[in-house]
């Protein structure tokens, strides 16, 4: 059987195309389940392994958010130390998981254990992280429009949470034998995960217990489905519902608003001085440029365009 270490690039791959710059919705889902089979087959001193592919998947995938015009070296290493940090928060729930089904051998405990320790490093990483959520496996889902409906009930966390109770129930279908408490000869049940290595291979019916998995997978699939109709009705069928209300309803104007759109890579301020002084003769009481309109990298430069606004 070939090593289950073949797995940690494609762990690497999906997580570098997971979250960050590049995100497929999707891919997390992926990432998180292989890892979990990845930790499962492994000892927990090889979590340094995982943490290592993390920690470059993560900074492959936010590579460029220091960066402007000019890639500079500083900021590379910056993000690399970052992501290093990162993905030392990231393994944590990792470990847990794994000392949790090497000492006991509950099944439905072994499913939720994973998403609630998960959860709740990320809760306290929201809280004390100086750069806030930035890192967070939740925004991958911003293109699945069903699950981030979630947020407006139980915020970025309950995101999550499902996120990562998917993964731990994708490994369940993922690894059957696994999973498969077997008998000891006194007739006592071993560890959830203890060896497999018998003379004779377990029976299809012994080795796929429908009967203990269907209470942690038939709750997970309910409570998806749930979700999903709550998620799909909010954003779609149902709107000025479900905590939703049109913005008119709820805010009386009282200032005409004006945006200017731009980009530092192209940035051309003579127009959007025009653009502005255009936007204030119809009536704009506040005008704004776009995030990163202009790039200033010293005090002079600064002084120079506060100037222009101030004198025209």
């Amino acid at each position: 059987m070939p090593s289950v270490h073949i797995i940690l690039p494609l762990i690497f791959l999906l997580t570098f195309f997971g979250p960050g710059f590049q995100s497929i919705s999707i891919f997390p889902y992926f990432s998180l389940t292989l890892a979990l089979y990845y930790v499962t087959h492994t000892s927990v001193y090889d979590t340094l392994f995982l943490s290592t592919t993390l920690s470059l998947g993560s900074s492959f995938a936010y590579l460029g958010i220091l960066q402007n015009n000019e890639w500079s070296s500083g900021a590379v290493l910056i993000t690399i130390v970052c992501c290093s940090l990162l993905g030392g928060v990231l393994t944590l729930p990792f470990i847990v998981y794994k000392v949790f089904i090497g000492r006991w051998s509950n099944l439905h405990l072994s499913a939720l254990v994973f998403p609630i320790t998960w959860t709740g490093i990320w809760i306290i990483y929201y809280h004390v992280s100086p750069i806030g959520s930035w890192g967070s496996y939740a925004y991958s889902q911003i293109g699945n429009e069903p699950i981030i409906q979630i947020a407006s009930l139980v915020g970025i966390s309950g995101i999550d949470f499902v996120l990562c109770w998917s993964a731990s129930i994708f490994n369940l279908f993922l690894d059957w034998d696994f999973f498969h408490p077997p008998q000891s000869p006194q007739g006592e049940q071993q560890p959830l995960l203890s060896s497999q290595n018998q003379d004779t291979p377990l029976s299809a019916i012994d080795r796929i217990q429908w009967k203990k998995l269907t209470t942690p997978v038939g709750i997970y699939f309910s409570v998806m489905a749930i979700l999903f109709s709550y998620g799909a009705a909010r954003h779609n069928i149902l709107p000025g519902t479900f905590f939703m209300n049109f913005i008119d309803s709820t805010i009386s104007p009282t200032v005409k608003l004006g945006c200017v759109i731009g980009n530092a890579f192209d940035s051309k301020e003579a127009d959007y001085f025009d653009e502005t002084r255009d936007l204030a003769s119809k009536g704009g009481n506040i005008i704004i440029w776009s995030e990163a309109a202009v790039f200033v990298d010293s005090p002079a430069g600064y002084e120079s365009l506060v100037s222009q606004a101030q004198h025209g």
